[in-house]
């Protein structure tokens, strides 16, 4: 990631807790609680997107849940967790748009 995107994610991040840290909190949990379905029941088709770089947030996290969804396409981007998200929109909305 660049300086630019970097100091973007930043301002943006802490302008997001500067106020409250509940969102932050709330998703903390809900990702640590059990979903409250079955995933291998999943009837729409899923594409995942993530960075092999990505230290936040373990490819094979991503890899596990890939292989657990019926329908699913895990597309690995040469980035780390925020640069995946900043440079992928052009290829994600065009996957999603075919």
């Amino acid at each position: 990631m660049d300086d630019a995107d970097a100091r973007i994610v930043r301002e943006e991040f802490l302008t997001a807790v500067e106020r409250t840290r509940s969102g932050v909190v709330t998703e903390a949990r809900l990702l640590a609680d059990p979903w409250g379905f079955d995933v291998a029941a999943a009837d729409t088709p899923v594409r995942l997107w993530h960075g092999s770089r990505d230290t936040n947030v373990p490819l094979a996290g991503a890899r596990e849940l890939a292989d657990r969804l019926p329908d699913a396409e895990l597309h690995v981007t040469d980035t780390d967790h925020l640069t995946t998200l900043t440079r992928s929109r052009e290829r994600v909305l065009a996957a999603w748009c075919r």
